[in-house]
């Protein structure tokens, strides 16, 4: 358990680079893992992340509810639009 209690000592942007790397190796569970912990220290980009993992192994209700808190951080993000159409096309309703 020794690289849990180091990764709760990382800043949210840091926990988000660290998952960002795992995500792009395609190590999705450690990746979102991560981003849960980037999102709980405020990292709203986590959030958007999360979706994308979600989304892209098939949790479409996980994938909704990260979208949607992404939006609620960040309601005038550059790719807001982006997101609540993919929250449509996942069969949710967007905020």
């Amino acid at each position: 358990k020794g690289s849990s209690s180091s990764e709760s000592a990382l800043s949210a942007k840091d926990l988000y680079r660290a998952a960002r790397d795992a995500h792009r190796k395609g190590v999705s569970a450690k990746a979102i893992e991560l981003y849960k912990k980037a999102a709980a220290k405020g990292s709203a980009k986590a959030y958007r992340q999360l979706g994308t993992l979600y989304a892209g192994s098939g949790k479409t209700g996980p994938a909704i509810k990260a979208w949607k808190r992404y939006l609620k951080l960040r309601p005038g993000a550059s790719d807001a639009e982006a997101i609540r159409n993919a929250i449509i096309r996942h069969g949710g309703s967007p905020p």
